[in-house]
């Protein structure tokens, strides 16, 4: 009985620690992949010369392209269906990120021109009610940042 009390007093302590671990995992993995998307969105606008956009949308679904008919989104008339073209294919580079992480009221953009320079934008990755979250800021410079923060970015 003494040991069986040990052990759910031991079981009672370390499994809120692991929740608390695997959130900041899960954060700090989000927070990695989208800053080398950026890093790949700026090296592909400088590679090819041109513009190149990252877009992260309300639906945790993030985008690396060329807006081709400039009107300023990622629409599905910016997609490049020459096979031809199997080198430079549009979208460049999508994904999406930790379900469990919240997904931003609004549609954040950033665009890197071919110097390698961006627009400079912030996004805020956090879980609803934890007290840590990652806040990737793209500088003027085109650089990404990653900055450890309170709860929502605070």
């Amino acid at each position: 009985m003494i040991t069986i009390a040990v052990l759910a007093i031991l079981l009672a302590i370390a499994v809120p620690s692991f929740q608390t671990l695997i959130i900041n995992m899960s954060i700090t993995s989000a927070a990695n992949e989208m800053t080398a998307a950026l890093q790949q969105a700026r090296m592909e606008a400088i590679r090819r010369n041109r513009s190149v956009s990252f877009q992260l949308g309300t639906d945790r679904q993030w985008r690396i392209y060329i807006d081709t008919n400039a009107d300023g989104a990622y629409t599905s008339a910016d997609d490049i269906t020459d096979t031809n073209n199997v080198n430079y294919p549009n979208p460049i580079r999508q994904g999406n990120y930790e379900a469990r992480l919240g997904a931003p009221n609004s549609v954040k953009k950033t665009t890197f021109t071919s110097l390698g320079t961006g627009t400079a934008t912030s996004i805020c990755l956090a879980v609803s009610g934890h007290s840590s979250s990652m806040l990737v800021t793209i500088e003027a410079s085109g650089r990404p940042m990653i900055e450890t923060k309170g709860e929502d970015c605070s």
